[in-house]
Parts: C-alpha cells; sequence; structure tokens
C-alpha cells in the first residue's frame, strides 16, 4: 500500500513538471511587469552603452529543463538578452526621470557613462522528490557588472540576482517564464537604483580625484 501511493506520488509529481524532454523559450519580459519603482528629481543625464556586453559562458542558451535531477532539455531566449537588457534598463531609467542618451551624447551632454556586462542569465529548475510528492521550482539566476566613467573616475559594480517561479507551477514553460520575469523585474530595480546613487555622488568623486591630483 505504501509502495502504491509513493507511485502514485511520484506520477503526479512528475505530470506536474510539465514536458521535461522538450526545449522552451522564454521571451522578452513585458516591461509593466518588470518595471522600476525608483524616482529621480531634476532629470539627471546619463550616456548608457547599448546592448550590454555578452559576457555569458555558454550564449547559446538561457537554461535548461530536467527530468528528476538531470538535464533533458535547453531553454531558449526569443532575443539576445544582452540587447533586451540594456533596452529594458534604458526604458526604466526615463521612466524613474532621467534623461537618458544611449551610445553617444551631443556636445556638452551627461559625462557620466555606464557600461553593462551580463555574465549570466540562466533558468534551471530546483528538483526534489520524495514519496508523495516533489518540488520542481524553475530559479533564474542574472549576474551584471556596470562600470561607470566620469570626467576623473571609474567606479565597478557587480549584481547578482535570481527569480524563483510558482511552486505549483512545475516545469510548465509558463512557470520558467514567470521566474525570468521575476529576476528582471529585481535586476532592474537593483540597477536603476545603483545608477541613481553614482549619478547623485559624481560630483564628490570628480571633487575627490581633483583634489588627489593636486597633491
Amino acid at each position: 500500500m505504501g509502495v502504491a501511493r509513493a507511485l502514485a506520488g511520484l506520477a503526479i509529481f512528475a505530470l506536474g513538471t510539465g514536458c521535461p524532454w522538450q526545449n522552451a523559450t522564454v521571451r522578452v519580459p513585458a516591461a509593466g511587469k518588470v518595471a522600476s519603482d525608483y524616482r529621480v528629481w531634476g532629470a539627471p543625464a546619463v550616456l548608457l552603452t547599448t546592448p550590454f556586453v555578452d559576457a555569458r559562458p555558454d550564449r547559446s542558451r538561457c537554461g535548461v529543463r530536467k527530468a528528476a535531477s538531470s538535464e533533458s532539455a535547453s531553454v531558449t531566449c526569443s532575443a539576445p538578452p544582452a540587447q533586451w537588457l540594456a533596452g529594458l534598463v534604458a526604458q526604466q531609467l526615463r521612466t524613474a526621470g532621467f534623461l537618458v542618451f544611449e551610445n553617444e551624447a551631443p556636445p556638452g551632454g551627461p559625462v557620466i557613462r555606464i557600461e553593462g556586462f551580463l555574465s549570466q542569465l540562466f533558468i534551471e529548475p530546483d528538483v526534489q522528490a520524495w514519496p508523495g510528492g516533489g518540488r520542481y521550482v524553475p530559479e533564474a539566476d542574472i549576474a551584471v557588472t556596470l562600470v561607470a566613467r566620469g570626467r576623473q573616475f571609474e567606479a565597478e559594480r557587480r549584481f547578482y540576482f535570481k527569480g524563483l517561479g510558482d511552486w505549483n507551477g512545475g516545469g510548465l514553460e509558463s512557470n520558467f517564464q514567470l521566474a525570468l520575469d521575476n529576476s528582471v523585474r529585481d535586476t532592474l530595480n537593483g540597477l536603476v537604483s545603483a545608477i541613481t546613487e553614482v549619478v547623485t555622488l559624481a560630483p564628490r568623486f570628480e571633487a575627490y580625484a581633483c583634489s588627489s591630483t593636486r597633491k
């Protein structure tokens, strides 16, 4: 009787994982679902380099599906993530109140240049099985490095974000999308906050650099 219940539980768990042997595709997150809640005043200007540099070890895919604990299929992005992530950052900066120039600023334009390097964007399920059930939750990991350059200073900061799918969503393609959406939302909040901070502190950085060179 116990064996029968265990087999039934594992069967239900397997059904909940979707079809792990088929490749899945995640789409560019809709801007409305991943919007940053940061706002700034005074329309500060920044120069954002787009797209970001794609420094991922494997640029051929954006994740994996698993059957039990073994890789069974690939997860691909519908568009290059270094491109659309930079586009979302630019859009969210504008929504926050920034004046954003991409790649080239007019004469007399902003002196703060922001470059982004995408070193990781990978979705992989956390799979655990036990008698009577199990866990299959996609996790989306994003790692980005921002480099800010002014006239007299350069600052670098690394970021890492993790977004989770729904416990009840299993291995359905929509649950992989949810994990990505959640991770991108946190990424945009983190990056916009950091850019706001560096633009706010830039005059102090420049002043300190100038005073250091005069000594």
